[in-house]
């Protein structure tokens, strides 16, 4: 009788969840990282932590087997475990340590944990790298903002641009586009249908990729404390945050029509 191995996974969990509605005849393995352990037993790489077992006993359940397991070998990580409530899955969030409990904000004044401050704080604290950068370039972040939207797919109108960076209260003005084209980061497609699409210069899209590469820095900078699995967490629920509060962003990555 092979081995039993309990393995509360997060990177097996997550992938049950995108594959639990599909049926059967789905490989719910394929493309994980299998390791071999006790009695050559396949492990699931990406545990909150593992359990190695013998089966010990075995019991008649009815329409079952029940395996009684005893452990051989165990090991932990980090990362946190899934957890299924209410038909769902879902994490373990830590409770943070600190006794430090916020004084009620005098009257007329906002919370500190105001969840519109918290991400506005958050937001400014990870783009100020990428504001100091543009600073030493000389790029307002009028065109920085519509430079990134161009680098996520070529082919772009001004009224694209506008309708994807407008919220943000920045304007896209035709002085706008004159000054990127005309300090070489975009080019205007001359054989393009009607109305005119831009597209990146090779200097631009150059430029794009260095300012990503800073802001790369600056999300693994924000990330240190955080494992994987808050990681994850974090982005799942400001992709629910954004979902909700959505005024009707066209797609950013959508490639221009």
């Amino acid at each position: 009788m092979p081995p039993v191995l309990p393995c509360i996974s997060s990177r097996w969990n997550r992938r049950r969840c995108r594959t639990s509605s599909l049926g059967a005849g789905v490989d719910r393995f394929a493309g994980l990282e299998l390791a071999r352990g006790h009695g050559e037993a396949p492990l699931i790489g990406g545990c909150a932590a593992r359990f190695e077992c013998r089966t010990a006993f075995q019991h008649d359940g009815g329409d079952h087997v029940i395996f009684i397991g005893e452990v051989v070998r165990f090991e932990h990580s980090s990362l946190l475990p899934l957890v299924f409530h209410g038909g769902r899955y879902g994490y373990v969030v830590r409770q943070e340590t600190s006794a430090e409990v916020p004084a009620d904000p005098p009257e007329g004044s906002f919370r500190a944990d105001l969840l519109g401050y918290l991400l506005g704080r958050a937001y400014e604290q990870i783009f100020l790298p990428i504001r100091r950068e543009l600073e030493v370039r000389g790029i307002p972040e009028a065109e920085y903002l519509a430079l990134s939207v161009l680098g996520t797919a070529d082919h772009r109108t001004v009224d694209d641009l506008r309708a994807i960076v407008g919220f943000t209260g920045v304007k896209v003005t035709e002085r706008l586009v004159a000054t990127i084209v005309a300090r070489g980061y975009v080019r205007v497609e001359e054989a393009a249908p009607s109305p005119p699409r831009l597209a990146l210069t090779t200097a631009g899209r150059r430029l794009v990729l260095e300012l990503i590469a800073v802001a790369e820095a600056a999300e693994r900078q924000a990330e240190e404390g955080l494992d994987r699995s808050e990681t994850y967490l974090l982005r799942q629920l400001l992709k629910r945050v954004i979902r909700n509060t959505d005024p009707g962003v066209p797609p950013l990555w959508s490639p221009g029509g």
